[in-house]
């Protein structure tokens, strides 16, 4: 990746593209002027306005960095993982919607600093059932309303187990169940994001 790619990037999202189908990211991007390359790892964004919108568009799924390679592809096409080519360790070889992705390892992908322990190249193995049920939580967290899980954990630990008073002021133990409650479906993204 380099500073052109990302300028081709954002210059895609700012402007679009209508020979490809592309449209501009307006609720993200609005006010985009352009980007500038500064060196091959800076690059400089000018907007007509502050826009906070922007910054957080630069996390957003559709700000993914991709290559010249695929920045070129019809809207309909890029949509197929397997057209898609980014950074990363891995390409998707084949995909079936909702049934298969098959990876490829990328030969020679530097993926890790040495600082960090890095000891050859990347792998992929296959999870285990707890560790699927685990990453299945998050999005338990951000679907289940918050209203049934205060009621799940009153009725658990307060009730069931009487771990925790359900009513009251009894210092430290009154705010475990409402925090708790309050920090899940806070949490929830955040966990995906991290897994």
């Amino acid at each position: 990746m380099s500073a052109d790619s990302v300028k081709e990037n954002f210059d895609l999202l700012g402007f679009g593209n209508k020979e490809l189908g592309v449209v501009p990211v307006s609720a993200y991007w609005g006010g985009y002027l352009r980007t500038e390359v500064i060196d091959p790892s800076t690059v400089k964004v000018t907007l007509d306005k502050p826009s906070a919108g922007f910054l957080q568009g630069l996390s957003m799924y559709f700000a993914g960095i991709l290559g010249h390679t695929t920045l070129q592809l019809r809207k309909e096409d890029r949509a197929l993982p397997q057209n898609i080519v980014a950074t990363g360790p891995f390409v998707v070889t084949e995909h079936v919607y909702q049934e298969k992705t098959v990876l490829r390892k990328r030969e020679g992908y530097n993926w890790e600093p040495a600082s960090r322990g890095h000891n050859g190249a990347a792998a992929y193995t296959r999870s285990s059932w707890l560790s699927q049920a685990i990453a299945s939580l998050p999005a338990a967290g951000v679907s289940v309303p918050v209203f049934l899980v205060g009621l799940a954990i009153l009725q658990v630990f307060s009730f069931q187990l009487r771990w925790f008073p359900p009513i009251g002021n009894d210092g430290f133990a009154s705010l475990v169940l409402p925090a708790v409650t309050l920090a899940i479906p806070v949490s929830a993204p955040i966990a995906q994001l991290l897994h």
